[in-house]
């Protein structure tokens, strides 16, 4: 979807929104099950490509392209800063150690 022009963006800007919140959502549990790190990692780059709102901002006007970039992006980014209290601290701190290196 995100290689083609099948999207119609204003109608089917709620499918987009509820992809990015699943794809977050799934991140986050990535996070919370014991699992190797190193795999975690790997799949959490990989769903953060994926969600990285700038890379569907060509669905949009440019006017709107511009906003959904600045606003939209820091509202997801907003949601991966908030994961959830059942991690454990150790996982907690790679958690953010991951988060700081790829979104900064």
């Amino acid at each position: 979807v995100k290689m083609y022009d099948w999207l119609q963006i204003p109608e089917e800007a709620f499918w987009l929104e509820t992809y990015f919140r699943v794809f977050i959502r799934v991140l986050m549990n990535l996070w919370e099950k014991e699992a190797d790190l190193a795999n975690v990692k790997a799949y959490s780059n990989w769903l953060l490509d994926l969600i990285d709102i700038r890379g569907w901002s060509h669905f949009y006007e440019s006017e709107s392209a511009d906003d959904l970039i600045r606003n939209g992006r820091g509202g997801f980014i907003l949601m991966l800063l908030t994961p959830t209290s059942d991690m454990p601290k150790e996982t907690k701190t790679a958690y953010w150690d991951w988060l700081d290196e790829r979104v900064s």
